[in-house]
């Protein structure tokens, strides 16, 4: 997925700028849970392309497998939840937990669920943090 960021990222007409990119290599040392408001359709290329060739597992919502084309790129790198299911999140949970440990791989997730458009901050789903503290990551 790393080259398809890229590409994206490179191609965008948009300008972009990352802020305190300096201190991601001290969190990039160690693996950790990554978290990230979602508010718009380039967030996931421009995190992919942020981390560069660290070894990564996106959690993402179910209904994406849905979309054909993301249907590819989920089943390569991505665990997905469904959220109107508790007791299969928590088993797809564990599978992302024990696959990032096997792999030593980052966990990269929006917390809120879903994406949010609006600029705010919404509530936050709990399964990071319950990851952390299973994993001892920093998130």
């Amino acid at each position: 997925m790393s080259k398809i960021s890229h590409a994206i990222v490179f191609t965008s007409i948009l300008k972009i700028s990352y802020k305190n990119k300096e201190h991601l290599s001290s969190y990039l040392t160690k693996p950790s849970i990554i978290i990230a408001n979602h508010g718009s359709s380039l967030d996931i290329p421009l995190l992919d392309a942020l981390l560069q060739n660290s070894p990564r597992l996106w959690i993402s919502n179910s209904k994406f497998k849905k979309i054909p084309f993301f249907t590819l790129l989920l089943t390569r790198m991505n665990i997905c939840l469904d959220p109107t299911k508790p007791k299969e999140s928590l088993r797809s949970l564990e599978q992302a937990k024990n696959q990032a440990r096997a792999y030593n791989q980052h966990i990269l997730l929006f917390p809120e669920g879903t994406r949010h458009d609006d600029g705010q901050i919404h509530p936050f789903k709990q399964g990071f943090a319950h990851l952390a503290e299973e994993l001892d990551r920093q998130i």
